[in-house]
């Protein structure tokens, strides 16, 4: 199953700031540290991160379905084995519940239920 990638709004609204500022003048400085220079440093270092934030994500995409397929055929595996071992051993071996069965002697019945009159 893909992940989803993580948008980002903040990124967006720093473009649309930039082509604002800019239109105003490609050099205005507001003081206290905001300026277009300002902005689109810190908008360039947020999208590298989130860049890489998506990779990771993507990555851990490729990761999951690779253990799920891992899971799968382990399953498979154990299943197979246990059945091998019953039909070697038989149900009511202790070889059979040494690799996790359960003994059929082991097994209680539910009772019968008596017929209820209508």
């Amino acid at each position: 199953m893909a992940r989803v990638r993580t948008p980002s709004p903040a990124i967006k609204t720093a473009d649309q700031r930039i082509i604002g500022l800019n239109g105003i003048s490609p050099n205005l400085d507001l003081g206290d540290g905001v300026s277009v220079a300002s902005i689109t440093d810190l908008r360039d270092k947020a999208k590298a991160l989130l860049d890489r934030h998506n990779a990771v994500v993507s990555e851990l995409g490729i990761l999951s379905n690779q253990l799920t397929e891992a899971n799968k055929a382990l399953n498979t595996l154990n299943s197979r084995a246990l059945a091998l071992v019953r039909g070697r051993y038989g149900v009511d071996s202790n070889e059979y519940e040494r690799v996790g069965g359960t003994r059929q002697s082991e097994r209680k019945r539910a009772p019968r239920r008596p017929v209820q009159p209508a």
